[in-house]
């Protein structure tokens, strides 16, 4: 009970902080040019905060699956399969903003064929 009630809580705290970086960030980001169906119908908010929840239940439960193949204490497994993930969601994040960013459609989109 006690590991299904620690898993909620770092689950919960992880979607709030989560929440609350995007919203400090907002000022940096690309307004959206259209929003999907699913947005329009239901909003942001419970989109985003659904998909939050689904991506960090998701994240917790592959750790309940591994941990007990990885060495070392319960801290320092936790700290290294976040510090893991939140390297490939970096890794990511500025991969997707170089591909889609404004200033790198200059020279390199106009000689492209390709379209998005």
């Amino acid at each position: 009970m006690r590991r299904a009630v620690t898993f909620v809580v770092i689950v919960v705290v992880c979607g709030v902080l989560d929440v609350v970086l995007h919203t400090l960030t907002e000022g940096f980001l690309s307004p959206l040019e259209a929003y999907s169906p699913l947005v329009e119908r239901l909003g942001l908010g419970p989109v985003a905060s659904a998909w939050v929840a689904l991506a960090f239940t998701g994240l917790g439960l592959v750790f309940l699956r591994i941990e007990r193949h990885m060495a070392g204490s319960a801290l320092s497994k936790g700290l290294r399969y976040g510090l893991a993930v939140g390297l490939m969601v970096q890794v990511a994040m500025i991969e997707v903003v170089a591909i889609l960013s404004p200033s790198s459609r200059g020279s390199c989109a106009s000689r492209s064929t390709s379209r998005w």
